[in-house]
């Protein structure tokens, strides 16, 4: 029976995801996949798997495990996204399995204390899993391809849970069993949900919390406590001491990534407190009209009473975590608390004071799994025989989010289509309407009509939205630009406005670079000085020294252009303040020393292929080192002959 319910747990899954499989690759795949040409390899060797392993753009690690994935799926079949798609539904399939697993451990143990027969308890988990599978919110991690680096990470965290839960069965029923092995697997999972994206070390917060709710700190009785005491300092306590004593040293890192937003700490923080609950309805009540690719279009909270539903959101938050701790205190309701604190755990790092965007729906693809995991339990104790009737609203239930589900992934199923429908449900969010003339704009936008005019409309729209962001007047000006004719000076003074006094988006050095590459190319005219006053703009902003990666890219790009039209020394100058912005992306040293070899200043090139060397851990770059050397070679003989 166990078997027969994975295999229809199967088939289900890939069933209601199958109508989006098809669709193709959207938004952030773009950079990440399709034009991230390090992750496109053409034979499986060490040499071009170790590029693979730092061809991430995305987090502290450059989560490698998710880009070796990437790069797999391209080795065996290019860029068809079907595949990639496949993969990412293979890997949820996984994941719902594992949730079966874990579900059934958890209720072994909350329900009958372990002693449960474990054949018989096949429903409940099943349902939990198929609930989850099947909900309408963890589509983006199925079908938006990048969003693989989530349901990756997802599958360690929920494989080291379940290891786990395996280990601690084992020494409930041998007390003096050795758990190392266990725990050791454990750490390796965690290590792996880390490399595939950062969040995945919550997964020793999670182990910590089943250890605290579910077992009730057993582990860390005398007769066995030094294996989970050392498990848990290196997991969980030293990182904490280390994030401490790290923010005592260095205040404003956390503030520093808010120079790219249009909010601040404490209004992220509050509005937080309001999308929680719209996860919330989302995870439970799905209804597409309110799900979608981007979420852009939700206020942003300045203050308690602005708007009041933030105070009305702190306070349930509060009264919600203050129940959860009650009932641990009284060790009651067990289930409830676990589902509940597991939905507040998974998003202690996405949805807390990092600087990260509003909202996201596949940061509630752990997160989801609390709350179901809580719904269902508290179903089965109001009949905690498990009455007919109950199974049928489940499956009722199920049927439900089956068919929200399938509609969703059918509605995905076209680029152009799926952002459109993004725009009918979400007219206010400036990326949805920024998306559609993106869209336009591939269906040969730059030479039809038609298309021309809508994607200039949707341009304008997402520009007139978001007063901030500069992207919709990029594109019209490129637009101008592609048709030779004459760019509108308030759009680039407003563009200038723009790049001068807002937030330093990620995606606005990308276009200074689009700028930059039109002018060095024969094909695409635009004035040198319309290049300059925009590099200058975003030079000028206040918050570019506290922009991060996207100052280093700005900086860069400047660079390019001067030492394009001959303005060396401030092209090295430009170059040398990129590489201190971000002293571990190297791509901004190796640009740096291929500008000096342009200009042949050996002397430069030679210290900074020195100092690429000392940071070459992995030998990623010795055939790039080797070519420049050879460079350097080139020049000195030319310069002797």
């Amino acid at each position: 029976m166990k078997w027969a319910a994975i295999a229809l747990l199967f088939l289900t899954i890939t069933l209601v995801f199958s109508p989006g499989l098809d669709s193709q690759f959207q938004f952030d795949d773009i950079p990440n996949i399709t034009n991230n040409a390090e992750i496109q390899i053409d034979q499986l060797s060490i040499d071009s798997l170790r590029g693979v392993l730092v061809s991430g753009h995305s987090g502290i690690f450059a989560r490698p495990v998710s880009m070796l994935s990437f790069s797999l799926n391209y080795y065996f079949s290019e860029l068809d996204p079907f595949f990639y798609k496949a993969t990412n539904l293979a890997i949820h399939i996984a994941n719902s399995v594992l949730i079966f697993f874990i579900s059934r451990l958890l209720l072994l143990r909350i329900l009958y204390k372990g002693n449960g027969d474990k054949n018989k308890l096949l429903f409940i988990p099943w349902i939990i899993a198929l609930i989850w599978g099947v909900s309408p919110i963890n589509l983006t991690p199925v079908l938006y391809v990048v969003q693989r680096m989530a349901s990756l990470s997802a599958f360690f965290v929920f494989l080291g849970i379940l290891i786990y839960l395996t280990g601690r069965e084992a020494l409930e029923e041998r007390p003096r069993r050795n758990p190392g092995a266990y725990l050791a697997l454990s750490f390796v999972a965690g290590c792996l949900a880390i490399l595939s994206k950062e969040n995945g070390a919550l997964l020793f917060v999670f182990l910590m919390l089943i250890e605290l709710v579910v077992y009730r700190g057993g582990a860390f009785y005398p007769n066995r406590n030094a294996p989970f005491i050392i498990f848990f300092s290196i997991t969980l306590f030293v990182p904490l001491i280390l994030i401490s004593v790290y923010t005592l040293i260095n205040p404003g890192w956390i503030s520093h990534g808010y120079s790219s937003s249009a909010f601040n700490v404490s209004e992220r923080l509050l509005t937080e407190s309001r999308v929680l609950w719209s996860y919330v309805g989302w995870i439970l009540l799905p209804d597409n009209q309110r799900l979608g690719l981007f979420h852009d279009d939700i206020e942003v909270s300045r203050g308690l009473i602005e708007p009041v539903t933030t105070l009305l959101a702190v306070l349930g938050h509060g009264a919600a975590i203050g129940c959860a701790m009650f009932l641990w205190v009284r060790q009651r309701l067990p289930g409830i608390v676990l589902g509940v604190m597991l939905f507040y755990t998974a998003h202690l790092m996405e949805s807390t004071v990092i600087a990260l965007e509003i909202a996201h729906e596949h940061r509630n693809y752990i997160a989801s799994f609390g709350l179901i995991f809580a719904l269902v339990v508290s179903v089965v104790l109001v009949h905690e025989k498990m009455q007919g009737v109950i199974k049928v609203g489940l499956i009722v239930y199920v049927s439900i989010l089956i068919v929200v589900t399938v509609q969703r992934a059918s509605d995905w199923g076209s680029g152009l289509e799926s952002a459109i429908i993004d725009v009918q449900n979400h007219p206010q969010s400036a990326a949805a309407h920024y998306e559609v003339g993106r869209q336009y704009s591939a269906l040969n936008g730059y030479e039809d009509e038609h298309f021309r005019g809508k994607a200039e409309e949707a341009f304008r729209r997402a520009a007139n939205i978001d007063k901030q962001r500069a992207d919709g007047i990029f594109a019209l000006i490129m637009f101008a630009v592609r048709q030779q004719k004459e760019i509108d000076p308030a759009l680039l003074n407003e563009l200038v406005l723009r790049l001068q006094n807002g937030p330093i988006y990620a995606t606005h050095p990308s276009w200074l670079k689009t700028l930059v590459n039109c002018y060095k190319n024969t094909g695409c005219e635009i004035e040198k000085d319309v290049v300059m006053r925009a590099l200058q703009a975003a030079l000028d902003n206040p918050n570019v020294g506290n922009a991060g990666i996207s100052s280093a890219v700005t900086l860069a790009v400047s660079a390019e252009f001067l030492g394009h039209i001959g303005a060396y020394e401030n092209a090295l100058e430009m170059s040398i303040l990129a590489t201190e912005r971000t002293r571990d992306n190297h791509i901004f040293i190796i640009s740096l020393i291929n500008l000096a070899l342009y200009y042949n200043d050996i002397n430069v090139a030679r210290t900074w292929i020195q100092k690429l060397e000392n940071r070459n851990y992995l030998g990623v770059y010795d055939k790039t080192i080797a070519k420049m050397n050879a460079d350097i070679m080139g020049i000195s003989q030319r310069e002797l002959e």
